[in-house]
């Protein structure tokens, strides 16, 4: 009895294919400019006290330009304040998989779902602060 060799045209596209198990990074914008936000600086409103937060900071002082001269005591600095008003906002979104998908997909969906959900909270517009 003659046997037929396996040809690599016989072969499946999964048996063909190697496949590799860690999915390509996403190509994320360098947003160098945010690198001076306030990153991990979070508040909370309490509970029942409503939907408005008020913000105040004080602006910063000239630079001194004059010479001090001795025994004379220089003229105070003027402090000014400004004030900003935020309204709280809700936004949010998720990702609809079945049992399925997390029980026999070979990527790990549930990390990458999760990694896109964080990284599309952090692209938020936040609007502008009302300016009092």
């Amino acid at each position: 009895m003659a046997t037929t060799p396996i040809t690599y045209s016989g072969l499946t596209y999964e048996q063909k294919t190697w496949y590799e198990k860690v999915l390509l990074n996403r190509s994320l914008p360098n947003l160098v400019h945010a690198r001076w936000a306030q990153e991990g600086r979070s508040f909370s409103i309490p509970q029942h006290e409503g939907m408005t937060v008020d913000f105040r900071k004080f602006a910063s002082l000239s630079v001194a330009t004059t010479p001090l001269t001795e025994g004379v005591t220089p003229s105070p600095e003027s402090v000014t304040n400004t004030h900003e008003t935020g309204t709280v906002l809700q936004y949010g979104a998720y990702i609809l998989y079945t049992d399925i998908v997390s029980y026999t997909t070979i990527d790990p969906v549930l990390t990458e779902f999760s990694e896109l959900l964080g990284e599309q909270a952090g692209y938020v517009k936040w609007p502008a602060l009302n300016s009092h």
